[in-house]
C-alpha cells in the first residue's frame, strides 16, 4: 500500500571538472568563476558552482565565509573581505531573467530556480553573486542539461574574489551549512589564474575547478558559464567466463561518471556474464536525451560450464542412497565431494545434521562449482492450523501460536520475517495468496505448507484547502479512494461519512476508510487558520481538479468576489505556459492546444487588483486528475 503524493520534480544532471556522483558531506564546491565578464559590473556576475550531498538543503541555510591574504577566515565575508555575505534571495527570484537565458540555449539545457527554496540531494547548483546580474554577460548557449540556479541578495557591487596578481597570494572561500556548521573550503592562488590562452595573466573568464579533496585546476573559458561537455568514453574488459563475478562497469569509465549502461547482461552499472555466450554490444550514455552522448564497445563472454544442481529435500538417516547425477540441472560429467559421497552417490546412513556437498565441472579455460547442504533429520509432526485472512497493513503475527504438532521448527515463505517464531508480516508479503511452510526436525523430517491470504487495503489521495481568511471557517478536505475492495465506508472525526467535507474550522480532522474486506487505512488533515483579512485573502485557486466531463470540478477557476482585474497563468513542470486568463469567469479545462493535458502537478501564478485598491500576487500548484 502506497499513498499517492504528487510532487513537482526537475531532473538535474550536469558534468563539471569534478566527480558527478553524490558527495558524502553536505555539499562540495566544484567551480569558482573568479574573473567574471560584464566589465565594471563584474562583481554582480561572478559564479560559484557546487553539488548537493545526500540530503536536501534549504537556500536560507547557506552562508559564505572568506579569507584574504592573511588566511584568517571572516564569517559572513567573501574572499574579498570588503564584501559581506547578503544571503540568498528567496526563489523564484528572477524568473523572467532565467526565461531569457533559457531562450538563448541552443542545445536542450535548462536553468531552473529551486521549488520552495529546497535544493534536492545530489543536484548541481549555480550561485550567482547578485540578483542584479546581467543576463547577457555569460553565455549558456551550449548547455546540455538542467541546472539549479540561486542568487545572492543585491547590495554588493565590487568583485567578491580577487583577480590575477603577483606575487603569489592565497584566497579562501568557505560555503557553510548553518544548521550543521559543516562546510566546504576551497583555496586558490591568484598568481596562478590564467587568461584565455590558458597562460598566467589577467583576463575575463579566469576560473578554478576543484575535485572533492579541494585540489585546484586553473582554466579560462572566456565569457561562457562554467560547464563542460559530456564524455562517454570507457575501456572494455578482456574476455571473461560466463561464471565470472558480476563486473562493475563504473570502474571502467574514462570520461564523465554517473551515466547509464545498456546492453545484454547489464543491470544498473553492473554487467552479469551469467548465462551469456558470445560478443555483446554494451553502451554507456551520459546526460538526458536528446542531450546525451554515448559510446558502444564489445564484451566477449566465453560460456562456462554450469555446476547447477538441486539438493534433495531433508532425508531420514535410514533413507536409501541418493544418485547425485540425477540432481544435475547444469553440465554433466563433473565430480562430487563431501561427507557421505562415494563417486556420484550420497549415502545418508549413519549421518545426522547438515552436510555440504560440492559438484565441480571443468571445461577449460572455464570451470564452475556449486555447493548445497543436504540435511539429515528425524521425523516430526509439522501440523499447524490454517491462518485467517489478513490485510496488507495488518500488524505482524506469530504463526507459532497456530502449531498443533511439535514445536522447535523453522518457518519460511513470502512474508516471513522471523524463521524461529514464524512472524508473518502482511505488509512485507503484499496482497495475494502466499505459501508459508513450517518444517521441524525429529525422528525424520516433516513439513507442512499452507496458503496465506492477504487482502489489499484501500489507498487514497487527499486534497485540502485551508481557511481562506480570518474567521471564515471555509476549509475543506476531499478523499479519492482506490485499491482494496469496494464498496468503501469513510468515517471522519466530525462524524461525516462523505468522501468530501466542507465548511471546516481550523483544526485537525482524522478519518478512517474501510473496504468490503474490513481492511482499513487512517489518516488526518490539518486545516490551517488564515492570518489574512477576508477582502485580501478571499482569493481561491483549487489545488486539484478533474476535467473528466462529469460536470463536477471540470474547470479550474480563480475565485474571489473582490477581484476587479487579474492575470492567471498555468505552467507545466518544464516551465511551458499551458493556459492564460484575464477573466475570473474564464478557467482552464485541462487541455492544451485542443488535446487533454498530461496528469500531474502544474504551477500557477496570479496577479490581481482588488476592490479595496490592494494588489495581490500569489502562486501555487494544482494537481490534474481524471
Amino acid at each position: 500500500m502506497k499513498h499517492l503524493i504528487f510532487i513537482f520534480l526537475a531532473v538535474i544532471f550536469i558534468c563539471f571538472k569534478t566527480n558527478a556522483q553524490v558527495p558524502v558531506k553536505v555539499f562540495e564546491i566544484t567551480n569558482i568563476l573568479v574573473d567574471g565578464c560584464a566589465g565594471s559590473d563584474e562583481g554582480r556576475n561572478e559564479m560559484v558552482l557546487f553539488r548537493i550531498g545526500p540530503n536536501p538543503v534549504n537556500v536560507s541555510d547557506l552562508r559564505v565565509d572568506g579569507a584574504g591574504a592573511t588566511g584568517l577566515i571572516s564569517t559572513n565575508r567573501w574572499p574579498n573581505t570588503n564584501n559581506i555575505w547578503r544571503g540568498i534571495a528567496p526563489p523564484p527570484a528572477k524568473p523572467s531573467e532565467i526565461s531569457q537565458i533559457n531562450a538563448t540555449i541552443l542545445n536542450c539545457g535548462f536553468l531552473i530556480e529551486p521549488v520552495n527554496g529546497i535544493l534536492p540531494a545530489g543536484k548541481n547548483v549555480l550561485m550567482i553573486t547578485s540578483t542584479e546580474f546581467s543576463t547577457f554577460a555569460h553565455s549558456f548557449t551550449t548547455l546540455q542539461d538542467t541546472l539549479y540556479v540561486i542568487f545572492q541578495n543585491a547590495g554588493n557591487t565590487a568583485g567578491h574574489f580577487v583577480n590575477y596578481g603577483t606575487p603569489s597570494s592565497l584566497r579562501t572561500m568557505v560555503l557553510t551549512h548553518v544548521p550543521t556548521n559543516i562546510g566546504d573550503t576551497v583555496i586558490y592562488d591568484r598568481s596562478l589564474l590564467v587568461n584565455q590562452l590558458q597562460q598566467p595573466g589577467a583576463q575575463d573568464g579566469a576560473a578554478v575547478a576543484y575535485d572533492w579533496p579541494g585540489n585546484p585546476e586553473y582554466y579560462n573559458n572566456g565569457c561562457q558559464a562554467p560547464y563542460q561537455a559530456l564524455d562517454a568514453s570507457w575501456t572494455s574488459p578482456s574476455q571473461i567466463c560466463s561464471s565470472n563475478s558480476v563486473l562493475d562497469l563504473s570502474m571502467m569509465i574514462d570520461g564523465t561518471p554517473g551515466g547509464t549502461w545498456t546492453g545484454t547482461g547489464v543491470s544498473g552499472h553492473f554487467f552479469n556474464p551469467a548465462g551469456l555466450n558470445g560478443t555483446y554490444d554494451i553502451t554507456y550514455t551520459v546526460g538526458t536525451p536528446p542531450c546525451s552522448v554515448s559510446e558502444t564497445q564489445q564484451i566477449t563472454v566465453i560460456e562456462s560450464p554450469s555446476a547447477q544442481w538441486t539438493p534433495p529435500a531433508a532425508l531420514c538417516s535410514d533413507a536409501s542412497p541418493v544418485q547425485l547425477n540425477t540432481l544435475i540441472s547444469g553440465t554433466t560429467g563433473g565430480t562430487w565431494s563431501g561427507t557421505g559421497v562415494s563417486g556420484n552417490t550420497f549415502n545418508p546412513s549413519g549421518l545426522s545434521g547438515n552436510y555440504s556437498i560440492t559438484y565441480t565441472v571443468s571445461i577449460p579455460p572455464c570451470s564452475d562449482s556449486e555447493t548445497h547442504d543436504i540435511q539429515i533429520i528425524p521425523k516430526a509432526s509439522a501440523q499447524w492450523n490454517i491462518p485467517p485472512a489478513f490485510c496488507d497493513n495488518s500488524v505482524p503475527v506469530q504463526f507459532s501460536t497456530l502449531i498443533t504438532g511439535d514445536t522447535g521448527g523453522l518457518w519460511w515463505g513470502t512474508g516471513i520475517s522471523n524463521n524461529l517464531d514464524g512472524t508473518f508480516n502482511p505488509s512485507l508479503a503484499g496482497s495475494g495468496q502466499h505459501t508459508v511452510t513450517y518444517g521441524i526436525s525429529g525422528a525424520c523430517g516433516d513439513s507442512l505448507e499452507r496458503t496465506v491470504i492477504v487482502h489489499e487495503s484501500p489507498d487514497y489521495v487527499l486534497a485540502s484547502t485551508d481557511e481562506s481568511c480570518i474567521g471564515q471557517s471555509d476549509g475543506s478536505a476531499s478523499l479519492i479512494v482506490s485499491n482494496g475492495t469496494a464498496p468503501y465506508s469513510i468515517e471522519w472525526s466530525n462524524l461525516s461519512d462523505s468522501d468530501s467535507i466542507f465548511n471546516l474550522s481550523p483544526g485537525l480532522y482524522s478519518f478512517t476508510i474501510t473496504d468490503d474486506n474490513l481492511c482499513q487505512i487512517s489518516g488526518q488533515v490539518v486545516i490551517i487558520a488564515s492570518q489574512e483579512d477576508c477582502i485580501s485573502s478571499n482569493i481561491f485557486v483549487p489545488n486539484i481538479f478533474s476535467p473528466n466531463g462529469d460536470q463536477i470540478n471540470d474547470i479550474l477557476y480563480v475565485r474571489g468576489p473582490a477581484i476587479t482585474s487579474m492575470r492567471f497563468l498555468i505552467y507545466n513542470r518544464w516551465g511551458q505556459k499551458m493556459f492564460e486568463s484575464n477573466n475570473v469567469n474564464t478557467g482552464w479545462n485541462g487541455q492544451y492546444k485542443g488535446l487533454p493535458a498530461e496528469l500531474g502537478v502544474y504551477n500557477w501564478m496570479l496577479e490581481a487588483q482588488l476592490l479595496n485598491g490592494n494588489e495581490v500576487k500569489k502562486s501555487g500548484n494544482v494537481t490534474l486528475v481524471r
